[in-house]
């Protein structure tokens, strides 16, 4: 098949054209009769999609109440617990898109918190730079201390010594 494809592309320069796609609508209409059977009468015409509730059940039969109050019956195999497609799709549509605006606030938070991370690395990288300075400059300014200590005590020491050179008068004391 394929070989003959391409000789009939090779000879007449035609390709197959791809058929369009369709899909069959999920729309469905049911009566609700007023009895469970199709010789009741048409109470209301109910479409793919209306919600109802389950009251009783009679051989194939359901017996339910329309969202507008309405009471009727309508055969049991038309009935689901879970919506249809034409109700499920746009709920989950909307999900999607509820989900994909989370993401991306979700992305704009994370993006905003890696750069205040990057920057409290910085700021850290900084502060260890500051205490090793601090630490540096405390054991310099030490030094100091110690230097003006000594000095003073020498001071004192030279004051002393040249105290004890000088001559004194004598002190004119009463011996008893």
């Amino acid at each position: 098949m394929i070989w003959a494809s391409l000789v009939l592309l090779a000879v007449f320069g035609v390709a197959p054209v791809p058929a369009q796609a369709d899909y069959v609508r999920d729309e469905l209409r049911i009566n609700m009769r007023s009895g469970p059977g199709l010789q009741y009468r048409i109470v209301k015409l109910l479409r793919s999609g209306d919600q109802v509730a389950r009251l009783t059940e009679q051989e194939d039969w359901v017996q339910v109440r329309s969202g507008e109050g309405e009471e009727g019956w309508v055969p049991a195999g038309y009935l689901s617990a879970a919506p249809p497609p034409s109700v499920a799709l746009p709920r989950a549509q909307r999900r999607l898109k509820d989900a994909q605006a989370r993401v991306k606030e979700l992305d704009e938070t994370l993006k905003a918190q890696s750069e205040a991370v990057r920057e409290l690395e910085t700021l850290r990288t900084q502060v260890e730079a500051l205490q090793s300075e601090n630490i540096r400059l405390s054991g310099s300014t030490r030094w100091k201390e110690l230097a003006a200590g000594g000095a003073i005590v020498l001071v004192g020491m030279l004051i002393g010594a040249l105290l004890a050179k000088t001559p004194r008068a004598r002190s004119r004391r009463l011996k008893l």
